[in-house]
């Protein structure tokens, strides 16, 4: 049976390969002695930039970003972290380029305080940290899944998940910063246990925000159409 089974599995991907007429430039493992959650990949004229979540040598939370050559050799990684506070990267994807700017924003926590925000990193053409801000930092549970920069105005949307404790339920939380990374103001939408996880701007430069809803019969997608 096993041998049966990969031979099924080799003709199938022959056949795919030679319909779409793909080529592999590269297929490596990345060894690392920290273990790391992709998010991001970035091509460059000189090879890749990888955004994933780690942690540092206090075991504390982290991102990461690491640059692969066009052949798939480790050139350089480096470890964005605190000794005590927390920086989660996001979700899939959520890294983007921005002419010579590469932004994303995250979850920031802070345990020796017992506050939460939201981390905004701008990196330069060279990938070197411009400047990062801690947004809405306050006691509120919340987190940052995915982010935008919205071409119209030159601000940030930022999406997740905010608690609301008049009535015990997660809401799914919109937040917009201006272009140098200051809040402006933040919503929060539906009942239950709700979170965004993707943005669009669209061609009427309207937002357009989608994510999840859970209900007592189970998990439903919903999206929201909202009005810069």
């Amino acid at each position: 049976m096993k041998t049966r089974l990969k031979l099924y599995l080799t003709i199938i991907i022959s056949l795919l390969v030679s319909k779409v007429q793909g080529q592999v430039v590269f297929n490596k493992i990345i060894e690392d002695t920290i273990g790391h959650v992709m998010n991001s990949v970035v091509a460059l004229d000189t090879g890749y930039v990888f955004l994933s979540g780690t942690g540092n040598e206090h075991d504390v939370r982290s991102f990461a970003l690491t640059h692969v050559n066009e052949v798939g050799e480790k050139q350089w990684k480096h470890i964005y972290s605190d000794p005590v506070a927390e920086y989660w990267e996001g979700w899939d994807g959520n890294m983007k380029n921005y002419g010579n700017t590469y932004e994303f924003a995250g979850e920031y926590v802070n345990p020796s305080e017992g506050k939460r925000g939201i981390h905004l990193n701008i990196f330069d053409e060279n990938y070197n940290l411009s400047s990062q801000e801690i947004i809405f930092y306050d006691t509120i549970d919340k987190r940052a899944y995915y982010s935008i920069k919205f071409l119209e105005d030159d601000s940030y949307y930022i999406t997740g998940q905010l608690y609301d404790y008049e009535d015990n339920t997660y809401r799914l939380l919109l937040l917009k910063a201006d272009s140098s990374g200051n809040y402006v103001w933040h919503k929060n939408y539906s009942g239950e246990y709700a979170y965004g996880s993707t943005i669009i701007e669209t061609t009427e430069h309207d937002v357009l925000v989608g994510g999840a809803r859970s209900y007592p019969i189970g998990i439903n997608n919903h999206c929201c159409p909202i009005k810069n």
